[in-house]
């Protein structure tokens, strides 16, 4: 799954299940996890402060689900492009 950003852009997942998002802007070379939180309303979000990227910058990232203990398996990458 792929979707494109601009360069200063929010990131904002909401999910139906409680988990941790993994991601990286530099092609996993550091790693940052966030957790989600609880909206109270059945669902679960993650809502990361916009960063500065040039248009190289890929964002990927993945999902560990809490409550099953395990890993989506799938890397789903957000490309960064001028507005």
């Amino acid at each position: 799954m792929i979707f494109w950003l601009s360069l200063i852009q929010a990131v904002l997942a909401l999910i139906l299940a409680s988990a941790m998002l993994h991601w990286s802007i530099d092609d996993w070379k550091t790693v940052n996890d966030t957790e989600t939180t609880d909206s109270g309303l059945g669902t679960w979000y993650v809502d990361l402060p916009p960063f500065i990227a040039d248009d190289q910058t890929i964002f990927v990232f993945t999902f560990y689900w809490q409550d099953a203990k395990k890993w989506e398996g799938t890397d789903f990458i957000i490309h960064i492009r001028p507005e």
